[in-house]
C-alpha cells in the first residue's frame, strides 16, 4: 500500500455456495447441530446466523460442514458461511428458531425394558424435525407423527422410571416406566369350547391387563401383577397360545367342540349317592380334562369311555330333581342335558299328639316323607302296634303302652326314629277349690292334682263336653266349665280317670233384704228374701264387694246373714257361690252413720207407761228402729222430721237412760214419776 516495498500476502478463494441446512429449526437456547450443504467449502469457513458471526464450524468436505446454533429469540434467520465479518457468502439458507417446548405426555406410559416399543410424545412447541427422543440416558431418532406430536422407538433401558424429553429441545416433564418382561407361569383352566368365550385364570409375574390368543386380542382383567383373568375365544378347534401383557412365552390352551349330553342312566338315585352314572351324548373329549356336573355340584371326576360315552359317580344330594351335564369349568358346561331324581329315605318327621298317657290306647298319627302305604308298624320306644289307617303324608296307629318319659318314634323297618314322644303318667285330680256353679253359664274351677294337662271336660261318663283350660303348672289347672243341667257332674283334667265331683244349681233370685237400714259397724242379722236358694251348694251373701259372707239357709225363699261393717251409703245384697258366680239379682240396703238421741220430749212421765215419747237427735233411722227406755223396749210407731215416736213402756219410778236399740246409744235420761 502507498508504494511500500513489502506488501501483505492475501488469498482469494472462490465464493462458497450455501444450498440448504438440516435441520432447518433450532431451539431458542441454541445448541442444535446444523448440517449445511452447498459447494466450494474450505476448511477455514465459519457460519453466521442472522447477524451473529462468526460461529465455529466443522468442515466435512467441499460440499458439507456442521455448525452449532447459537441462542436467539424465536423467529426466522438466515445462515451464511464465510471467512470474516465482511466476507460472507451471498447465498444463505433459512433457519427457524422456536420457543423451548415441553414433552407433557408419553403413550404408552410403560413398556418392556428391552425397548423397541413405539412411543408417541405430545406437548407444546415440539419441533417437526431434527429431534431425538431422550428416555432416561438413552436416545433415538424422532419423527413427526401428527400436529404437535412426535414418535420414536423406545430405546432399551433399566427397569424403573425414566424422564422423557427431546434431546436439546425440550425439558422432560413426562415419566415413562421400563417394565420387566411379563412371564406366564401357569393357567388354571387349559381348555374351552371352540367358538365361545372361555375364562382363563393366568398366573405369572409382571402381568398386564392385556391378553391375546395366537396374537388375537382378548378381554382381560388384571387382579394383580401375579394374576390376570382372560376371556378368550377362538373359532378353530385345536391348541393355541395364551399370552398376557405381551409376554414372549405364553401358556398352551386347547379349544374343542362343545359337548352335548343326551341321557343318563340310572335316572333314580339315593340321597347318599355313590352309584355309577353312565352318560350318553357326543363330543366327549379325553384330552381336555372333561368332568361331570350334578346339579350345582362340580367338578365331579369323569372317565371318558368314548366320544359318545362317559361315566362318573353320583354325589350325595337332598331328595329332588338334579340336572346332569359335563364341562371344562364352572363357566364351560355342555349343551343339552339330562335329569335324575334323588329319592329320600322314609323318615318320620312329627308325631301328633306329642304326648299321651303311659297306659297307651290313644290314637297316634305319624307324619313324614316317603312313608310306606301298607304293612307299616308303629314303634314307640320298646312297644309297637299295627298301623290301622293311612292318610295323606301320614300313618295312624294306636299308641302302645310305655313307661313314663320320652321315647323315639319310628316305623319299624322303614323309617328311623327322629321324633320324640312323651309318655305321661296318668293325671290325678285331688281337689277342686269351688265345687258348684250355675247351671247354664257355668263357672271357674281351680283344680289341684298331679300330672295335670291343659285340657278339661265336665259331665257324666257317658256324656261329657270339653271346657276351656289354662294350665298353671302340672299341679294346678283352671277350668271354665259350663253344664246345662242341674245336679252333680264330674270335672276331669288331662284325661284323668278319676275326676272331681261338682254341682250345678239354678241361679237364685234376690228380691229383698231386711232391715233396709244398717249401722256402719255392721253386726246385725239381715234376712234375704228371694227364690231358688239351695241348701246343698254352699250359698253365701255378698254386701257390695265384700264376699263371701257366711249365710244360714232358712228356706228355699230365705237366707240369713250378718251385716258386715261398711261406710255409710248404699250397698247391694246378693248371694253367690264364689267371686265369679253371683246372683244377677240384688237388693239394696242403706248403711247409716252413728245415730245420736239428743232430746226426749217429754222428759218425764208416769211409771205406768203409755205416754207418747218423741226422741229427737242426729241420723235417726227412718225405719226399723226400736226405742229402749231403761231395760224395756218399745217399737217406733211414727217417724217425723229428725225424730222417732214410740209409746213409753212401764217402768219403776226413777231415772232411766233413753236410746234407739242397736242404733243410737243412751245419752239422755227419762224420769218415771209415781202416780
Amino acid at each position: 500500500v502507498g508504494g511500500s516495498s513489502e506488501g501483505a500476502g492475501v488469498t482469494f478463494a472462490r465464493e462458497p455456495r450455501v444450498a440448504g441446512v438440516a435441520p432447518a429449526v433450532s431451539p431458542e437456547g441454541g445448541g442444535a447441530v446444523l448440517s449445511v450443504a452447498g459447494g466450494e467449502f474450505e476448511d477455514s469457513l465459519r457460519c453466521r446466523l442472522g447477524n451473529v458471526g462468526p460461529v465455529g464450524a466443522r468442515w466435512l468436505g467441499a460440499a458439507a460442514l456442521d455448525c452449532v446454533s447459537v441462542a436467539m429469540r424465536p423467529g426466522a434467520v438466515r445462515l451464511a458461511v464465510g471467512f470474516g465479518s465482511q466476507a460472507w457468502s451471498s447465498s444463505s439458507a433459512g433457519v427457524l428458531y422456536r420457543a423451548t417446548g415441553a414433552v407433557q405426555a408419553v403413550a404408552p406410559e410403560s413398556a418392556p425394558a428391552a425397548g423397541g416399543t413405539l412411543l408417541r410424545l405430545t406437548g407444546r412447541d415440539l419441533p417437526s424435525e431434527g429431534a431425538k427422543c431422550l428416555v432416561g440416558g438413552s436416545s433415538s431418532e424422532a419423527w413427526e407423527a401428527g400436529p404437535g406430536e412426535l414418535a420414536c422407538a423406545a430405546p432399551a433401558g433399566a427397569p424403573g422410571f425414566a424422564v422423557v424429553s427431546l434431546e436439546g429441545w425440550t425439558d422432560g416433564q413426562a415419566v415413562f416406566e421400563y417394565r420387566e418382561a411379563a412371564v406366564v407361569r401357569s393357567v388354571a383352566q387349559r381348555a374351552g369350547w371352540a367358538g365361545e368365550g372361555t375364562v382363563f385364570h393366568v398366573a405369572g409375574s409382571n402381568l398386564r391387563a392385556s391378553c391375546s390368543v395366537d396374537r388375537e386380542p382378548a378381554l382381560a382383567h388384571l387382579v394383580s401383577s401375579a394374576l390376570a383373568v382372560c376371556e378368550a375365544a377362538r373359532a378353530e378347534e385345536g391348541p393355541a397360545t395364551l399370552r398376557v401383557g405381551g409376554s414372549p412365552e405364553g401358556a398352551g390352551v386347547s379349544f374343542v367342540g362343545r359337548a352335548r349330553v343326551a341321557g343318563v342312566s340310572p335316572a333314580a338315585l339315593p340321597e347318599k349317592g355313590g352309584l355309577l352314572l353312565s352318560l350318553a351324548g357326543e363330543g366327549f373329549s379325553d384330552s381336555v380334562g372333561l368332568h361331570c356336573a350334578v346339579g350345582s355340584v362340580a367338578p365331579v371326576q369323569a372317565r371318558v369311555v368314548g366320544l359318545e360315552d362317559a361315566e362318573c359317580v353320583a354325589v350325595a344330594m337332598p331328595a329332588g330333581p338334579a340336572a346332569v351335564g359335563v364341562g371344562l369349568s364352572a363357566q364351560a358346561r355342555s349343551a343339552g342335558g339330562a335329569r335324575v331324581e334323588y329319592l329320600g329315605a322314609a323318615q318320620v318327621e312329627a308325631a301328633v299328639p306329642e304326648s299321651g298317657p303311659a297306659a297307651g290306647g290313644s290314637p297316634l298319627r305319624l307324619l313324614g316323607r316317603e312313608l310306606p302305604r301298607q304293612g307299616a308298624r308303629c314303634r314307640v320306644g320298646g312297644g309297637s302296634a299295627e298301623a290301622w289307617g293311612v292318610a295323606e303324608g301320614g300313618v295312624e296307629c294306636v299308641l302302645p303302652a310305655g313307661a313314663p318319659g320320652f321315647a323315639l318314634v319310628s316305623l319299624e323297618g322303614s323309617a328311623p326314629g327322629a321324633v320324640v314322644f312323651q309318655y305321661r303318667e296318668a293325671a290325678v285330680v285331688r281337689s277342686v277349690a269351688q265345687r258348684a256353679g250355675w247351671a247354664g253359664p257355668g263357672g271357674l274351677f281351680h283344680v289341684a292334682g298331679s300330672n295335670l294337662q291343659a285340657s278339661c271336660s265336665v259331665g257324666w261318663e257317658s256324656a261329657a263336653v270339653a271346657a276351656p283350660a289354662h294350665l298353671v303348672s302340672t299341679a294346678l289347672a283352671v277350668c271354665e266349665a259350663a253344664w246345662p243341667e242341674e245336679g252333680p257332674a264330674t270335672l276331669r283334667v288331662g284325661g284323668s280317670s278319676e275326676g272331681a265331683g261338682v254341682t250345678f244349681a239354678r241361679e237364685p233370685r234376690v228380691v229383698g233384704a231386711s232391715p233396709a237400714a244398717l249401722s256402719e259397724a255392721g253386726g246385725s242379722a239381715v234376712a234375704v228374701a228371694g227364690d231358688e236358694f239351695s241348701e246343698s251348694v254352699g250359698l253365701h251373701c255378698a254386701f257390695g264387694s265384700v264376699a263371701p259372707v257366711p249365710a244360714r239357709w232358712v228356706t228355699a225363699q230365705e237366707l240369713e246373714c250378718m251385716a258386715v261393717a261398711r261406710r255409710a251409703g248404699a250397698a247391694a245384697v246378693s248371694v253367690g257361690l264364689s267371686r265369679q258366680a253371683r246372683s244377677s239379682d240384688a237388693s239394696w240396703v242403706q248403711y247409716v252413720g252413728p245415730a245420736e238421741v239428743e232430746a226426749v220430749v217429754p222428759e218425764s212421765g208416769p211409771a205406768a207407761g203409755g205416754s207418747l215419747l218423741r226422741l229427737v237427735g242426729h241420723a235417726i233411722p227412718s225405719e226399723g228402729a226400736v226405742c229402749q227406755v231403761g231395760a224395756d223396749l218399745s217399737a217406733v210407731v211414727g217417724v217425723t222430721d229428725g225424730g222417732a215416736e214410740c209409746v213409753a213402756p212401764a217402768g219403776a219410778p226413777g231415772f232411766a237412760p233413753v236410746s234407739l236399740e242397736g242404733v243410737a246409744p243412751g245419752a239422755l235420761v227419762f224420769e218415771y214419776r209415781e202416780a
